[in-house]
């Protein structure tokens, strides 16, 4: 997994940029975007925000697309209240283990009703996914181990709610500067139901 040097602006920059959705078709979250005295990003489970001055030409200022809107993060649970006094203290992650795609056989690729090739829905042509995809700590409901493990590998530490709620999202900061609320897992026999029924 890719590290950022997040002592300077431009290897801050691109880590926060990481938390970005990078689908084709979703250009309001693609690129990290300037929300007052923030450089935010997000990818729809993750957001992300860093107090920074950064005026990098990457950054967006206004939506590509006049119609889109940048997300409303205003709204989201940014007070620190709401969130433990202590962070969890956390070991160091393993990095996270990958494993072929039982859908696909590895190949990255499935054949629809029609027999046309198509990209694994599952593992999104990769061919291989993650073998650990849940962690779960006490105090922190379930968490994906690929956010989980970026975000403590770049020293940060996470905040479990006071209200304990597992489908809230939990409070993360890293340093003085960047601070971000990830979403929980959902349970894994309810998304392995979903899966089976398509």
């Amino acid at each position: 997994m890719k590290t950022h040097d997040l002592s300077t602006e431009s290897g801050t920059l691109a880590f926060v940029a990481s938390f970005c959705n990078h689908e084709i078709t979703r250009f309001a979250i693609n690129r990290p975007w300037r929300h007052g005295e923030y450089v935010c990003a997000t990818d729809g489970r993750v957001v992300i925000r860093w107090k920074s001055k950064c005026s990098d030409g990457s950054i967006l200022t206004a939506p590509v697309d006049p119609g889109d809107k940048f997300p409303p993060i205003d709204d989201l649970p940014w007070e620190r209240g709401q969130y433990g006094p202590v962070c969890v203290a956390v070991p160091v992650m393993p990095e996270p283990e990958l494993e072929d795609c039982e859908k696909c056989e590895g190949s990255g690729f499935v054949m629809c009703e029609y027999e046309h090739e198509h990209h694994c829905p599952r593992c999104d042509g990769d061919g291989e996914v993650l073998a650990n995809p849940y962690w779960k700590t006490g105090g922190l409901p379930r968490l994906g181990v690929v956010y989980a493990h970026k975000i403590l590998a770049a020293g940060g530490k996470f905040f479990g709610r006071l209200d304990a709620d597992p489908k809230k999202p939990i409070r993360f900061e890293i340093g003085d500067a960047i601070d971000g609320l990830l979403m929980p897992c959902r349970d894994p026999a309810i998304e392995e139901a979903k899966e089976a029924a398509q």
